[in-house]
Parts: structure tokens; sequence; C-alpha cells
């Protein structure tokens, strides 16, 4: 590697260093998601109230669609923390982030500007005193980064995954 300007060397993205910063994004993605499955299941009434009145769902739908999100949230954290499975975890995050995306936009368009519950009561927007007319705003911007992070990361695993297929073909 030769030397910068100033003497120091920088090790190139990619091999060893890609596959730690991939490791790393998905041990952050799964204890977000660990912290959004147990905000939802300590605090599940501003979730479900997210789903019944902002959603419009009936109260027996959001009793279905409440647990059955936080058991994908929580299968899908630990299919993250297992190499074997990156590929398929990190393509099931992207699509996850994508609807959440999309919910919160549906959501957005109403006229009812409450927090979605996404962490039950413990939304960063209520700690931070984001005022309700702009929580929809707030929630679109926040899923919109998390969906950015987890395309990064798949296309990161993916890019690796090739690198690693194509060393071994050659060895």
């Amino acid at each position: 590697m030769p030397p910068t300007s100033d003497g120091s060397t920088i090790a190139p993205v990619g091999g060893a260093a890609r596959t730690r910063a991939v490791a790393l994004g998905c041990w952050l993605f799964a204890c977000l998601l660990l912290l959004a499955a147990g905000g939802k299941t300590v605090y599940p009434t501003w979730f479900y109230e997210s789903l019944t009145r902002r959603a419009g769902l009936s109260d027996a739908a959001s009793r279905v669609v409440g647990p059955g999100v936080v058991g994908v949230e929580t299968l899908l954290a630990g299919l993250l923390l297992i190499p074997a499975m990156r590929g398929l975890a990190l393509a099931a995050l992207v699509a996850m982030t994508a609807a959440f995306l999309a919910y919160t936009g549906f959501v957005a368009s109403g006229d009812d500007p409450r927090p979605c519950g996404c962490f039950g009561a413990a939304s960063l927007s209520s700690l931070l005193g984001v005022p309700p007319e702009r929580l929809p705003a707030w929630e679109i911007a926040r899923n919109a980064v998390l969906f950015a992070l987890s395309v990064l990361l798949l296309v990161a695993h993916r890019r690796t995954t090739r690198r690693a297929r194509t060393v071994h073909a050659t060895a």
C-alpha cells in the first residue's frame, strides 16, 4: 500500500475490512430491531393504536399484526447475527425497512399526528420533544435513513461474498 502525503497508509475497504463493517452493521440493526420489538412488547398500546387509528385496521387484525411484527423483528435480529444467514437476512431487512417506510408514508397522509409506536413509548421523537405536527416528517426521514443503510449493508455484503467466491474459485 503506498503511503499518503503524511506518511500514513490507508487500508482499502474490501475483503476483511468490508466483512467487519457488514458484521458491525448487522449487529447494530439486530440491536435496533430488538429495541423496537421490546418497545412494542412492553408498551403495546402505542403500536396498537397506530395500527387501528392511523392505519385503519380492525381490532382483530391489529391483535394479529402487532405480535406478528414483533415476531418478525425478533427473528430477523437473530438471523442477522448468523453469518451463514446474512444474505437472506439482509434482503429481508431491506424488504422490512421498505415496508416500514411505506407504512409511515401511508399514515403520514392522514391528519392524526401521533407517534407510530414503532419503538413503543420509547421513541426518540418523544424524547427529543418533536412537535406533533412534525412527527410524520420525522418518522419518514428516520425510516428513509434506515432503508438506505439496509440497502448499503446488502450491497456491501454481496460484494464481499462475490469477492470471496471469486477468490475460492481461482485458488
